[in-house]
């Protein structure tokens, strides 16, 4: 769905079109490609109070991480790039400090030109309906088949050498898809958590994988020695990403982030080097007892495991 600028003419000129978006039961704003905020409805008042004339991402100044800032894994990032609506599940919390997870989705609106003028954000709180559902499908081998792994090493270029990886169904086996689909993902990781010589190591994600609209990637990005001097910024170490493609919908299940970083993290720490864990990583035994981590993660609603 892509809108024409018209529809902020609209807006301004008659009072029906707003009656209607305050009646929704979804928080929404639209914003310029600068980020300020030009209206929003009664919804995403109560939940952030009004930023109108103010960056959108102003109204997560509450939060300790907050950097006043553009958000790392803001969906409009992805739209600007190849004109789509794109979207995302945070987990975070309300200004009375009240957990939540938001699907968070940005529309782009057209000019006649085809230019991008704005952007059309929806917010909806998926907290209780999507988590009780997909808990429901832990135990089932149909979600292990649609979440897929991949052990990738960093190598200071557009692609990622690839240690160890599953089949992914939405591309092709030929060596050249390969390269540029995991090119593609070395590249927003590297802009989400390379910052100069700065390389930050935790659990991070979700960023949308362009051109694939149904799946969502997250990463945990961790540091082991190398006899292989790849960048000399990282003083003998090597920058290794494993990467989790998993389904839009079950990315519920991955909102309790310290928890799983603190998983994974134990997990790596018995490897010593780049070259033991090419030697011993093995993806499907990890993947398994990942999935075993997420049922207890999530096993506040046991009624419906």
């Amino acid at each position: 769905m892509s809108l024409d600028s018209s529809l902020l003419k609209d807006l301004d000129n008659s009072g029906l079109p707003a009656k209607i978006l305050d009646s929704l039961p979804y928080a929404i704003s639209i914003q310029k490609n600068s980020r300020e905020v030009i209206y929003e409805n009664k919804k995403m008042v109560e939940i952030f109070d009004s930023r109108i004339g103010n960056s959108c991402y102003t109204r997560w100044s509450y939060l300790d991480d907050y950097t006043n800032a553009i958000c790392v894994d803001c969906p409009s990032k992805f739209s600007i790039h190849d004109g789509k609506e794109h979207f995302i599940i945070r987990k975070t919390e309300n200004k009375d400090g009240e957990e939540m997870v938001l699907e968070i989705r940005h529309v782009p609106i057209f000019e006649s030109d085809g230019s991008i003028h704005g952007f059309i954000e929806i917010m909806q709180n998926v907290t209780p309906q999507k988590k009780v559902r997909y808990l429901q499908l832990l135990d089932r081998e149909g979600l292990k088949s649609k979440v897929f792994v991949a052990l990738t090493q960093f190598n200071g270029l557009p692609t990622n050498m690839v240690i160890q990886k599953e089949p992914v169904p939405f591309i092709s086996s030929s060596s050249d898809s390969e390269i540029e689909f995991y090119g593609k993902s070395s590249i927003f990781w590297t802009a989400a958590i390379g910052q100069g010589s700065y390389w930050k190591s935790g659990f991070f994600g979700p960023l949308p994988l362009l051109d694939i609209e149904d799946y969502q990637t997250y990463a945990f990005s961790f540091r082991l020695k190398s006899e292989q001097e790849i960048d000399d910024r990282l003083e003998g170490e090597s920058l290794l990403l494993l990467q989790f493609f998993v389904p839009f919908e079950a990315t519920i299940l991955l909102t309790n982030q310290p928890e799983i970083k603190e998983f994974i993290s134990e997990w790596v720490s018995q490897y010593t080097s780049v070259e033991d864990i090419r030697e011993r990583f093995n993806i499907l035994e990890f993947k398994e007892r990942f999935f075993e981590k997420l049922k207890r993660v999530n096993i506040e609603v046991q009624s419906f495991i």
